[in-house]
């Protein structure tokens, strides 16, 4: 169906549903591309994946409905696009800046960069490596102890109260320049810092969490870890494995419920989020301001990543948690109660854009060829299968909607705290610090380190032991002093239960790409000829070699062998996707509608029509006549119906209320 001529569809095609009264007070427009029609529609979005005024790309741009936004392509003034993906384990934030007289869609992926210089590097980590590493753990450490804990906005924060000894930091709480640091600037302009030290007056989260975790606690306090919350917005999965972790996680968050209690403080998931988000946000602004030159005149959009599995209400919160970062950091402009030019996309999409963009391979690529994207991140691992209609530039179409699974890096470090909580038990271990302390800083002693170069393909490969500070040596247990020594055949226990998930969600893509159904209604399938591995996890040895043996074993649907591509930055590719996605909306995918639209109307009162029956009209005060209030003429009812990208019909303006 198209949207265009909606009074002139016919009587069968539209359905019909009951409403309750409408308040149009807080109307805002969503847009796709931009749109020199003032046509508009409205719009309600029923069972989105992807949340409150998505359209069926799990994307959307939201601006005020008074206001018209310039051509796309061409900007007037300097613009920095700034893609967010707030991950599990990690979490990255990549960024284009935009000069003036410059067209969007013709600037390359070489441009886009990650913020990086996250200030409290893991001990032991080269200066280099800290400059250009472009992830920081999503984790935080609230000191609970009321003395020492201070609220610095009405969400309840509690961040450290001390700054390190010496360091003297141009940006204000509240992440402005202070006015000493000020009056030698224009007022207009925030310049370049004078130091290239990072800002330290922030919660403990990121790196500085590693920090506290490996030193003793101070005296009297009661710190609270809190990790993985992004579980916390996943209501639909139901593993087993999943439901254990985040029951551990709703456990701290209720501890730490309970300590902000004492203090009149709240705390919701959104307020953890907000907390993290916040310092990373700062973070991000320094780092502009410091090494790219952003100024108080420069434009900011945000891009969001979302799961593909993500219900309305968790894209809610997470954006709720956004415009809460975001009004606190000073990054970005938020406009009538909304981020200003907001653009959501979906992980595996964004993740997609990014592999299919890489110069390595997309002379590789081929119309009419399809490829199926593997994230694997720290919570989640999602996957999307595209059809490549043309490469330059590059067209694709979705074959089947983008899934997920929870089976990504975090659950790993699970299963390895669980064989070091089974190999520990009733050991003696000659020290004052709790087991559960010395656990969580040896899993992120794992997670930095050895997990990242083991590969439990490889029988020979050498295993590390376990520093385990203060253990007794004891022959009969095989333990060392201060050393868990690890064999081979215990450490490929370890990773074979994410591996075999992994792969068996592998082969599951594969084969619902050989029984999807062609545009045309025929069933004949597609063969894919590429998986293309990202995410975090991916970057794995174990997982790498692990998924390229099963690919060797596995034929498409025209029994030819498939191709394992792995690009670079993997770790970042889904921030900077995201954000490539944003410079090119008009040349977006081709998507299965996963949600109904239609227009929110009044319809005249027909006692003959059996929609009609059992309700009652309403007399409108103008031409006396009766209406059924509030109802929808449905455009779109039909989920999997394929919806072209915009540029393929026309711009589309869309009206939706937010509740």
């Amino acid at each position: 169906m198209d949207f265009d001529d909606v009074d002139q569809l016919p009587e069968d095609q539209l359905g019909f549903s009951r409403l309750v009264e409408a308040d149009h007070s807080q109307d805002v427009v969503m847009t796709d591309v931009a749109s020199d029609q003032e046509e508009s529609y409205a719009v309600l979005s029923v069972e989105h994946p992807h949340g409150n005024g998505f359209n069926d790309s799990g994307e959307t741009s939201q601006r005020s409905q008074t206001q018209t936004r310039a051509h796309p392509q061409l900007q007037s003034g300097r613009k920095f696009i700034i893609g967010v993906d707030f991950g599990t384990t990690t979490s990255t934030i990549a960024f284009v800046r935009i000069d003036p007289g410059e067209q969007e869609d013709l600037i390359s992926r070489q441009r886009i960069q990650c913020v990086d210089h996250y200030p409290d590097m893991p001990l032991g980590c080269q200066a280099s490596a800290f400059e250009h590493n472009t992830v920081v753990p999503t984790e935080l450490w609230y000191r609970t102890k009321p003395a020492l804990a201070q609220r610095t906005h009405a969400a309840g924060n509690i961040f450290d109260s001390h700054l390190d000894e010496g360091y003297d930091s141009p940006l204000d709480d509240g992440g402005h320049m202070s006015e000493a640091s000020a009056s030698d600037h224009d007022s207009e302009a925030l310049p370049a810092l004078s130091t290239k030290t990072p800002p330290r007056q922030i919660p403990s989260w990121g790196y500085a969490v590693h920090q506290k975790i490996a030193l003793p606690d101070e005296q009297g306090l009661e710190p609270i870890h809190m990790t993985r919350f992004k579980l916390l917005l996943d209501e639909k999965t139901d593993t087993p494995e999943f439901l254990k972790l985040r029951q551990r996680t709703l456990e701290t968050l209720n501890a730490l419920k309970a300590a902000r209690a004492t203090q009149g403080g709240r705390c919701e998931t959104i307020d953890i989020i907000a907390d993290y988000l916040e310092p990373l946000f700062k973070h991000a602004r320094w780092c502009l301001i410091n090494f790219h030159d952003l100024q108080d005149t420069d434009s900011i959009q945000f891009v969001l990543c979302v799961p593909a599995m993500w219900t309305e209400k968790a894209c809610r919160i997470m954006q709720d948690a956004m415009m809460r970062a975001i009004q606190a950091s000073q990054l970005g402009q938020l406009e009538n109660g909304g981020i200003k030019d907001l653009f959501i996309v979906a992980e595996p999409e964004a993740a997609a854009a990014y592999a299919l963009s890489d110069p390595r391979y997309k002379s590789r690529l081929y119309p009419g060829e399809t490829v199926l994207v593997l994230d694997c991140g720290g919570g989640t691992v999602d996957a999307i299968t595209y059809q490549l209609l043309e490469t330059d530039p590059l067209r694709v179409r979705e074959i089947s909607k983008p899934k997920g699974l929870s089976c990504g890096a975090s659950f790993l470090n699970e299963e390895f705290r669980n064989f070091l909580e089974d190999r520990l038990e009733e050991a003696s271990i000659q020290t004052n610090t709790p087991l559960s302390k010395i656990l969580d800083s040896t899993v992120i002693g794992w997670e930095n380190g050895q997990k990242r170069k083991i590969d439990v393909t490889k029988k020979e490969q050498k295993i590390d032991s376990i520093h385990i500070p203060g253990l007794k040596r004891d022959d009969s247990r095989g333990f060392s002093s201060d050393s868990l020594p690890v064999h081979y055949l215990e450490m490929k226990g370890v990773f074979k239960g994410c591996l075999r998930k992994v792969a068996e969600f592998l082969r599951l893509q594969l084969q619902d790409a050989k029984e999807a159904h062609h545009g045309n209604g025929e069933a004949r399938g597609f063969a894919v000829q590429k998986v293309i591995l990202i995410g975090g996890f991916g970057d794995s040895p174990s997982l790498h070699h692990h998924l390229e043996n099963v690919i060797a074993t596995e034929r498409n649907l025209l029994g030819q062998p498939i191709e394992f591509i792995n690009p670079r930055h993997i770790d970042s590719a889904v921030a900077r996707g995201a954000v490539l996605r944003a410079l090119n909306k008009e040349n977006g995918p081709e998507r299965k509608s996963r949600t109904s639209y239609g227009i929110i109307c009044s319809d005249p009162f027909d006692k003959d029509n059996p929609r009609h029956r059992g309700l009652r009209g309403t007399r409108n005060p103008v031409d006396g006549e009766l209406y059924i209030m509030n109802t929808i003429h449905w455009k779109i009812q039909e989920v999997g119906i394929v919806l072209r990208s915009p540029a393929s019909h026309g711009p589309l303006t869309i009206t939706s209320r937010v509740t």
